[in-house]
C-alpha cells in the first residue's frame, strides 16, 4: 500500500513544471495528501515502535531516521521560514528515494542491492585501475597530438576558412587552399590535446562510448589512420576487461549471498527436524558405537 502511494507520488512530481513559480491547484492538493499519509504512516511506526530510548525503537534504525528527515523537510515548504531566497520545493523529489526502503524489502532485490554495497570495496580499486588507464592515454595524447587539431583549409584568394568544419594536416587540401591555423578546436573548442587535462576529457568521452567518433575523425584527419588503434585500445579496455571485471565482482558476492540464505534457510530446518526425530539420532549413535547398550545384543549378567 505505501509502495503505492510513493508510485503515484512519482507520477504527481513527474508532472511538475520546474520553470513555472507556483503549481496548479490540484498539485498543491496532492502534496498535502501525500505528506498527511507520509505522517499518518510515522505516527504508527513510533506507536507501534517507541521514539528512540527503548530498544527497536524507531530512530534506531537508520531507514527510519531517513524516512523522518524526508518527512521533515516536507513541512519546511509550508512553514513560514525566510530561507533566504532559497526554494524548498525541490526538496519533494526526495520522496521518491522512500522507494528504496520498500524496493529492498523484496527478497530478490535486496540480494542484488546488499551485494553492490558488498561491492564497493572492490569496485574502488577497478576505479583506481580505471583513472590509470585514463591518465596514460590522457599524456600520450597529450605527448602526440599538442596543438594539432587548429587548422583547416583556407582559400588563398579569399582568405577565408571552409565552412565545412574538415581539419588538414594528414589530408592536403584542393587546389586554391591550403592548410592554415585556424585557431579552434572542435566541437566548440572543447575537443583537443593541447594539455593533459583537455586530453583527459578527450580519453574520459571515448570511454564512456558516446560522441568518440567524431573525435577520431578529427584526429585522422590531422593525422592519419594509425590514430584508430589510440581510440580503440581505450574501447577495448573499458568494454572488454574494466567492465567485465565490474560484473565479475557483482556475481561473486551475489552467488555469496544466495549461499548464505541458503544455509540460513536449510539449517533451521535441519536441526527442527532431527529434533522431531530422535530415534534417527539414537539410530546413529548405535552404529558410531556398537558396543554401547541398546544394540539389540544380549549384554553379560553382573
Amino acid at each position: 500500500m505505501v509502495l503505492a502511494v510513493i508510485f503515484a507520488n512519482c507520477v504527481v512530481l513527474a508532472t511538475d513544471d520546474p520553470t513555472r513559480s507556483e503549481q496548479e491547484k490540484w498539485q498543491e492538493v496532492a502534496d498535502i495528501v501525500f505528506q498527511s499519509l507520509y505522517t499518518v504512516e510515522l505516527l504508527i511506526k513510533i506507536f507501534a515502535l517507541g521514539f528512540v530510548f527503548n530498544k527497536g525503537a524507531y530512530l534506531r534504525d537508520p531507514w527510519n531516521i531517513f524516512d523522518f528527515l524526508i518527512i521533515g523537510f516536507g513541512y519546511l515548504e509550508y512553514l513560514s521560514i525566510d530561507m533566504g531566497g532559497f526554494d524548498l520545493r525541490p526538496l519533494r523529489v526526495l520522496r521518491v528515494l522512500r522507494t528504496i526502503q520498500r524496493v529492498t524489502s523484496i527478497e530478490g532485490v535486496n540480494t542484488l542491492f546488499t551485494a553492490l554495497i558488498d561491492s564497493f570495496g572492490s569496485l574502488l580499486y577497478v576505479g583506481i585501475i580505471y583513472v590509470f588507464f585514463l591518465v596514460l592515454f590522457a599524456i600520450a595524447g597529450f605527448q602526440l597530438w599538442n596543438d594539432s587539431l587548429k587548422k583547416r583549409c583556407r582559400n588563398t584568394a579569399t582568405n577565408q576558412f571552409e565552412d565545412t568544419g574538415t581539419l588538414c594536416g594528414k589530408f592536403s587540401c584542393s587546389n586554391g587552399y591550403e592548410c592554415a591555423y585556424y585557431g579552434s578546436s572542435p566541437n566548440f573548442g572543447l575537443s583537443h590535446f593541447d594539455n593533459f587535462f583537455a586530453s583527459l576529457l578527450v580519453v574520459f568521452t571515448t570511454s564512456t562510448g558516446e560522441g568518440w567518433g567524431k573525435i577520431q575523425k578529427a584526429v585522422i584527419e590531422a593525422h592519419g589512420s594509425y590514430v584508430v588503434v589510440f581510440f580503440e585500445a581505450i574501447l577495448f579496455i573499458e568494454f572488454h576487461f574494466l567492465q567485465k571485471f565490474v560484473l565479475s565482482i557483482l556475481k561473486h558476492n551475489v552467488s555469496q549471498l544466495h549461499e548464505e540464505n541458503k544455509k540460513n534457510t536449510m539449517l533451521p530446518f535441519i536441526t527442527n527436524t532431527m529434533k522431531k526425530y530422535k530415534p534417527l539420532g539414537t539410530f546413529r549413535k548405535t552404529l558410531l558405537n556398537p558396543k554401547s547398550p541398546g544394540n539389540g545384543k544380549p549384554q553379560p549378567n553382573q
